[in-house]
């Protein structure tokens, strides 16, 4: 009676073939991930934009922006009258680890930013790479 087995050789064309098939893939999942991050900091940047607005229309000022923790939308840190918060739950990074920018670009021209993967604030940064959410 003859044992059916698989060759060595068989074996070895079912592994590259497998190889073959992973290594097309990994780069695809890459850009996946990527693109979700993206999506993510899109999200939070829009809700940090509308968190600015609502504090803007509750107290006549825009949130102070010498400091990237968000405080004036969290805590009534500057005793406002008018202050209506928290505009936001909590303050977090963006999903590369980097904290969001509150940047007054000229007179009463503001952007919330995400430094992007490369953790550098710069405008001539890949705009896929920098999201930016800007309003007067």
């Amino acid at each position: 009676m003859q044992k059916k087995a698989f060759t060595l050789i068989e074996l070895l064309i079912v592994i590259a073939i497998a190889v073959i098939i992973s290594a097309a893939l990994v780069p695809l999942f890459s850009i996946t991930k990527q693109d979700a991050k993206m999506a993510k900091a899109s999200s939070e940047l829009d809700a940090i934009r509308t968190a600015c607005i609502h504090f803007h229309q509750d107290t006549g000022q825009w949130p102070t922006t010498d400091a990237t923790s968000g405080a004036d939308l969290l805590t009534n840190s500057r005793s406002l009258t008018d202050w209506e918060g928290p505009y936001l739950d909590g303050w977090a990074d963006d999903p590369w680890g980097n904290p969001y920018a509150l940047l007054e670009v000229g007179t009463g021209s503001y952007y919330v930013a995400s430094n992007g993967k490369d953790g550098v604030w710069n405008f001539a940064d890949d705009p896929k790479l920098l999201v930016t959410a800007h309003w007067n």
